[in-house]
């Protein structure tokens, strides 16, 4: 019996672009991974085909029979689940502001088996070209962990889990790139901001807003609890982009750290299958259901207050 839960984050570089050859061997990377949970992005085709297409339907026969959900709009993101280990329970596509992404998210709150208590899982991909866009959908994100559902009869705040492509640099083990070791003009700009005074540093994104609110970067749990090289960069050195970088990530609720048995970057890039590394993260699935068992107990306090602030209902 498997003792772990599985999620992968997977930015694969346009889907493919159409090449039969690289999405076998993706799928089949993917497939290896044995995933109960996979965050993608970059899925353009399968919205313009229509969400009942066989093209759609296919991606999930290729992952081994995952069943998936395409994130609202153009369809930029999509989860997928193992349905004998996973169970949906609402899809939030409906409460996702558009106006805010330029590549919407898909949000499903999903139960694990052996488990009553859903989590707010997001598969993200974030803008590439403006740091101000970005923290706009940080902002949206910082919804999620004040989202409540009734469980065990009280009313209880949600774990979460975020997962994909922030497109900025995400903290690692060393110093931050140097806006000047960018050749490319445009990419420094998309990749910084602007301070007073005219000095451009690197945008860290969500970093710095996640563990205000409450939600742990599961590399650096990983890394804390001795495996530096769950830090890896997930997408490699360019001439003209710069050194090697984080850009990929899976946060969860920091309550939930101590499920986090291991955490990998997999190599798509040297092969040449995706401009990004994907990342898989395993939580020890006894830890996460007795953290879960618990969760109403230590995740109740003032609900009605929250709830009646927060106008959300959610399950």
């Amino acid at each position: 019996m498997k003792d772990t839960l599985t999620i992968l984050a997977c930015n694969f570089e346009g889907n493919g672009r159409g090449d039969l050859a690289v999405q076998a061997e993706m799928y089949r990377r993917l497939r290896a991974e044995e995933p109960d949970i996979l965050l993608r992005q970059e899925l353009p085709g399968y919205a313009a085909t229509g969400r009942e297409s066989t093209h759609w339907f296919r991606s999930w026969e290729h992952l081994g029979g995952m069943v998936g959900w395409l994130g609202p709009g153009i369809g930029a993101t999509a989860i997928y689940i193992n349905p004998r280990t996973v169970h949906p329970a609402r899809n939030w596509a409906d409460e996702v502001e558009r106006s805010i992404w330029q590549l919407p998210p898909t949000v499903l709150s999903l139960i694990p088996d052996g488990t009553h208590v859903p989590i707010l899982v997001a598969s993200v991909h974030y803008a590439y070209h403006n740091a101000a866009q970005r923290d706009l959908e940080t902002g949206w994100l910082t919804r999620l962990p004040d989202k409540w559902a009734p469980v065990d009869g009280q009313h209880a705040q949600l774990p979460v889990l975020i997962g994909g492509d922030f497109n900025c640099e995400l903290p690692g083990t060393g110093p931050l790139t140097r806006p000047r070791d960018i050749a490319d003009r445009p990419h420094r700009v998309h990749r910084t901001i602007l301070l007073p005074g005219g000095r451009r540093v690197m945008d860290t994104g969500p970093a710095a807003t996640f563990a205000e609110i409450g939600l742990a970067d599961a590399a650096h749990i990983a890394a804390t609890n001795g495996d530096k090289e769950a830090l890896a960069p997930t997408v490699a050195a360019s001439p003209t982009h710069g050194p090697a970088r984080r850009c990929d990530a899976i946060y969860l609720s920091d309550a939930l750290a101590p499920a986090v048995a291991d955490y990998t970057v997999i190599d798509m890039t040297g092969p040449g299958l995706s401009d990004h590394d994907t990342v898989t993260l395993r939580l020890h699935l006894p830890t996460l259901r007795r953290l879960l068992a618990d969760w109403p107990t230590h995740h109740a306090a003032a609900a009605k207050t929250v709830a009646h602030r927060s106008g959300l209902r959610a399950s």
